[in-house]
């Protein structure tokens, strides 16, 4: 049971991982590139330590005018993978 339920921790961690990355804007690449995902405990840190990145995600770029967080949530959530 545990075993499932880490396994499902993984790849929701993966999703959401993978989702914000997709859909950060690029204009030099840094803030694409700058996304880590580590475990911490029995949990999953995913964060982008450029300063900018907060502005980014509340739709400062005309590339990603909903920002990155809540698309990739939303389409989780589309897919049944989130509540």
């Amino acid at each position: 049971m545990e075993r499932a339920r880490d396994k499902e921790a993984d790849s929701l961690a993966a999703d959401l991982f993978n989702g914000v990355k997709s859909r950060t804007p690029v204009r030099s690449g840094a803030a694409k590139r700058a996304w880590t995902k580590r475990k911490q405990g029995d949990s999953y840190v995913i964060n982008n330590p450029k300063p900018y990145s907060g502005r980014l995600d509340n739709g400062y770029s005309r590339q990603a005018p909903e920002g990155m967080t809540r698309p990739t949530i939303r389409s989780l959530r589309l897919r049944g993978k989130l509540k």
